[in-house]
């Protein structure tokens, strides 16, 4: 090529008068990409299966790992699976993160809310109120009776 020729430029290509594509950079990795999904809905003491997604970047098998932000306390059956399972101890509103490590880029985190409510009574549970309350009425009866014999107004 003579000073002044027109010609190929490495990485400006396709002609016309656009910007080109420039070439691909080499050696460089590329991160993982994580999407935590959410937000979730649970019962306190209910297992709940996180929905997330992972895709490795050049690292084929980056490393996962959930944690609890904030919310409160709780357990994952295994916290290194991408949908692991989480089971809430508190009710409220919980902030957990899942990380994604690899071995030729920085860690990936994505948060997701999960909002826990408290399991409604079941039919026993009422029962077992009503019969508090019951026994609670007999025994203050008892102790009315006790009192007037006492005092000789029986």
């Amino acid at each position: 090529m003579y000073p002044g020729e027109i010609g190929e430029v490495p990485g400006v290509g396709g002609g016309g008068l656009g910007p080109g594509t420039p070439d691909p950079p080499t050696g460089g990795a590329t991160p993982p990409t994580v999407e935590a999904g959410g937000p979730y809905e649970a019962k306190r003491a209910d297992s709940i299966t996180l929905d997330a997604t992972v895709t490795p970047g050049t690292d084929p098998t980056p490393t996962n790992l959930w944690t609890i932000v904030s919310g409160g306390t709780g357990t994952f059956e295994d916290d290194t699976l991408v949908d692991a399972v989480f089971i809430p101890d508190n009710t409220g509103t919980y902030t957990l993160r899942l990380t994604v490590s690899s071995t030729d880029s920085s860690d990936v985190t994505d948060d997701a809310t999960l909002q826990v409510t408290q399991r409604g009574s079941t039919v026993a549970q009422r029962r077992l109120q009503m019969i508090r309350r019951d026994d609670e009425e007999v025994l203050a009866l008892m102790l009315l009776v006790i009192n007037r014999t006492a005092n000789g107004t029986v």
